[in-house]
């Protein structure tokens, strides 16, 4: 990717991926369809909709406070010579604690001092050299 696109770098874009995972796992959490939108490809929009809607259909609310990423690589790189579409996939470990309450406020998941050892593997997609900077969340695992 280094010799498609001068000045890319993988310790940026490293940095970039661990603070969009942050931002559009709170948005998830916390129901931000506007974030989500913004970052994400429609097809994962739509999955992440999906599941906020019927948390809201539920009468459900989430508080979740992230409490940071433990470790965080790269899987997997893939790139088409063509079209110039790069694929990035990420494995992310982090905690969160977070609570589920249903629409009396009683707490059904979690607790305020439960915290959750999460893993995900999200791949970021962009087509290099192109005016557009933004990678995009196209993938959850």
């Amino acid at each position: 990717l280094k010799a498609v696109e001068k000045g890319w770098m993988v310790s940026h874009f490293v940095s970039g991926a661990k603070l969009a995972y942050e931002e559009i796992l709170m948005a998830f959490e916390t129901g931000d369809l506007e974030i989500i939108n913004k970052m994400a490809s429609e097809e994962v929009f739509l999955i992440f909709k999906d599941v906020i809607d019927d948390r809201n259909k539920k009468g459900l609310e989430v508080e979740a406070t992230f409490g940071g990423v433990r470790d965080i690589r790269i899987k997997d790189v893939k790139f088409d010579k063509k079209t110039l579409e790069a694929n990035i996939t990420m494995i992310f470990r982090c905690d969160i604690s977070y609570t589920v309450k249903d629409k009396n406020g009683k707490i059904i998941e979690g607790g305020p001092d439960k915290i959750k050892k999460q893993k995900d593997i999200w791949t970021f997609s962009r087509k290099m050299n192109s005016e557009m900077p933004n990678w995009y969340l196209t993938k959850t695992e």
